[in-house]
């Protein structure tokens, strides 16, 4: 049992990894830009600070879309709502920034009612209108071909401008967006519903960053692979081996009935003729 836990604990393990790497491949592998050939830029939300100035993150976001923006000027869409501790909305503090770098206030479309990405891209359509198809999506690096697969499935063309982050944040933020990809497969799939409202976010305890969540996030994988592995046991309660294939190797839990090379030497000892006094 105790073998068969920690075989389901290291396949999880892998299975994660896997996605993290999924992520960053998708990362690295976004198809080169064309903002000449697009209608508009679309400008992804992040956090506003407390005082009301703009994130390291949000600020590298609107930095990549004025550098388009100067070389092909098109109507901008800054999306966001007000979030928790954010003494406006996101969208708001974005607009700001861009006024003051020199962009008309004509081409800002304010777009302050979507709470995530997949909000953000049906407003921001809803805003720009039928005929405007092919738009840039200005979001970080780690964001962008999931926000790319979204704007596809709003029913955009798009092509995508990516922004840095801070070194040290890479591990949370690919951690997130591994979820954050599961969530979308399950929802695209039919298997997890869509948002409804504004502010529901339809998976907090999983997509959340928090060190208490994460703990709780452990125990509650720890315990859901225990009751698994209990299950399986009642299921097969006369096998005598069970094998979890992990990669190239195999863990097997042996039974109480003997192995064949036990039974070969059992086999021996009883034909080998008796001494005689």
């Amino acid at each position: 049992m105790i073998r068969l836990l920690i075989g389901l604990v290291a396949l999880g393990c892998f299975a994660w990894i896997g996605l993290v790497a999924f992520v960053t491949i998708k990362e690295k592998t976004v198809p080169v830009s064309r903002p000449q050939d697009t209608q508009a830029i679309i400008v992804l939300g992040a956090q506003v600070k407390e005082d009301g100035s703009l994130s390291l993150q949000l600020q590298w976001r609107l930095d990549k879309a004025l550098e388009v923006y100067r070389a092909y000027p098109q109507p901008i869409v800054v999306c966001g709502a007000q979030g928790e501790n954010e003494p406006t909305t996101e969208a708001a503090a974005m607009r700001d920034y861009l006024l003051q770098n020199g962009v008309p206030d004509a081409d800002i479309l304010l777009e302050d009612q979507s709470f995530n990405t997949r909000q953000n891209l049906k407003n921001a359509q809803r805003m720009l209108g039928e005929n405007v198809k092919k738009v840039l999506i200005v979001t970080s690096n780690y964001h962008l071909p999931r926000a790319m697969a979204l704007a596809q499935d709003t029913g955009f063309e798009p092509t995508g401008a990516g922004s840095p982050i801070k070194w040290y944040y890479w591990p949370k933020n690919h951690f997130r967006e591994a979820l954050a990809w599961v969530k979308y497969w399950l929802q695209k799939g039919g298997i997890f519903p869509y948002e409804k409202g504004t502010a529901m976010q339809p998976l907090p305890f999983l997509c959340s960053s928090e060190p208490y969540t994460l703990s709780l996030r452990s125990m509650m994988i720890a315990v859901i692979t225990y009751i698994t592995a209990v299950k399986a046991r009642e299921m097969a309660p006369s096998t005598n081996s069970s094998v979890l294939m992990l990669g190239m190797e195999a863990v097997t839990v042996r039974a109480t009935h003997p192995t064949n090379q036990e039974r070969a030497r059992n086999s021996t000892k009883e034909s080998r003729p008796l001494n005689r006094l």
